[in-house]
């Protein structure tokens, strides 16, 4: 089942190109082929090694897909999501077909990963600067970070027994200290009600599993 990439891409450039880039962006089926083209070496029924190799990613990506707006008259932001990996083979063309500088940030939770790249108006990388998961969706989409991955952190410091004291080192060592204070309160909230919502123990037994000895015993003597 495929997995979906973040992106978070950053263009600068003349007003003239940017707004070239943006229409496409806006109105395109295809974006990635309507902004830099298609290879005439491969053929069509190919599409897949295609895509892989001219975009750096399974499948293109429609208009409706994309979030795109101008920053000024220098900057075109746009936030999109791609299958399993990055269109950095799209960025690189891009840049080398219309002059323009780019920066993109992604990350991709099934396989763990996050980067911010950077290339300049020839094509050619800049900056790769590298991060797990956690810090690049907390670095690169800070506003959604407590929403869309707190619940996760919170099951999965559960499921390995993670105490108080070591939520911090284990899941935010990157935050900043207000941050980490708030993920130390969330935990407690966490901890505090799944000790409300669990049942009561009695004798060492909770009293879920102990109507299930009692209901076992009933049908062994009925037996």
């Amino acid at each position: 089942m495929p997995s979906y990439c973040n992106c978070r891409l950053k263009v600068e450039g003349s007003e003239k190109v940017l707004l070239k880039i943006l229409k496409k962006f806006k109105t395109a089926t295809y974006c990635f082929r309507s902004v830099v083209g298609a290879d005439p070496r491969f053929d069509p029924s190919d599409w897949y090694d295609h895509n892989i190799c001219c975009y750096g990613t399974q499948y293109d990506i429609s208009a409706h897909q994309v979030n795109a707006w101008m920053k000024g008259k220098d900057v075109l932001r746009l936030s999109f999501q791609t299958t399993d990996t990055p269109p950095l083979n799209f960025i690189q063309k891009m840049c080398m077909k219309y002059g323009v500088k780019t920066t993109i940030q992604y990350w991709e939770r099934n396989q763990g990963y996050a980067a911010e790249v950077c290339y300049d108006s020839d094509g050619i990388k800049e900056s790769h600067v590298q991060y797990d998961y956690l810090e690049g969706a907390y670095r690169f989409n800070h506003d959604a970070f407590f929403e869309k991955e707190i619940g996760w952190i919170l099951s999965d410091a559960t499921k390995n027994w993670i105490s108080r004291n070591e939520v911090v080192s284990e899941y935010g060592d990157f935050m900043t200290p207000i941050d980490q204070k708030q993920l130390i309160q969330m935990f407690d909230e966490h901890q505090l009600n799944l000790k409300r919502e669990a049942p009561p123990f009695v004798g060492g037994y909770s009293t879920l599993k102990q109507h299930r000895i009692n209901q076992s015993n009933k049908n062994l003597q009925k037996k």
